[in-house]
């Protein structure tokens, strides 16, 4: 077991496979700070990320940051550099107010072309997107009733527009182009 504390930034490198568990493991981390995941690096967070953090996680071209659940609107998770994969455990627990008006979550920044964004267990049957430009929000419902938010910072969306596809297991695979 490992703790990290008052550090400004910490990077998985290239090729690393982390996993973070442990109540308000993140909030150490990420209290104003950022967490890298390299190029082909993974980072695997098992708890949810504390609803107080401020920091960002920046997601490498080619990495995958996968996390249990994130409940505050603080966190930001930044895309650099095209294929990365964010994949959310609970997409009933990324945010407050979960498909809904009044929807707050982490920020999604620099979403382009090539990033993706797998919502577990989410069925693809059905999907809708309904983006808000002005709020920055996308509203995803589907066939089963089931309803998912996302908070985009709109400055930075690529071009082109959201669509939805299946997993090819139990989640719905979100995207831009």
């Amino acid at each position: 077991s490992w703790t990290f504390r008052n550090f400004t930034s910490l990077a998985a490198d290239a090729g690393s496979d982390w996993t973070l568990t442990g109540k308000n493991t993140i909030a150490s981390i990420l209290d104003n700070g950022a967490l890298t995941i390299a190029p082909a690096a993974s980072l695997t967070v098992t708890s949810n990320v504390d609803p107080n953090s401020a920091g960002v996680f920046k997601l490498g071209g080619g990495s995958t940051l996968e996390v249990a659940a994130a409940i505050g609107m603080n966190t930001k998770m930044s895309f650099l550099g095209g294929d990365g994969r964010l994949v959310i455990d609970h997409f009933e627990a990324f945010g407050t107010n979960v498909g809904s008006a009044s929807y707050a979550g982490p920020q999604l920044q620099d979403f382009t072309s090539g990033d993706v964004i797998d919502l577990l267990p989410f069925s693809a049957g059905g999907a809708v997107l309904t983006y808000d430009a002005l709020t920055g929000v996308l509203q995803i419902s589907n066939g089963v009733s089931q309803l998912a938010s996302l908070s985009f910072q709109n400055s930075t969306l690529g071009g082109g527009s959201f669509h939805a596809t299946s997993d090819g297991g139990a989640g719905l695979l979100i995207m831009r182009g």
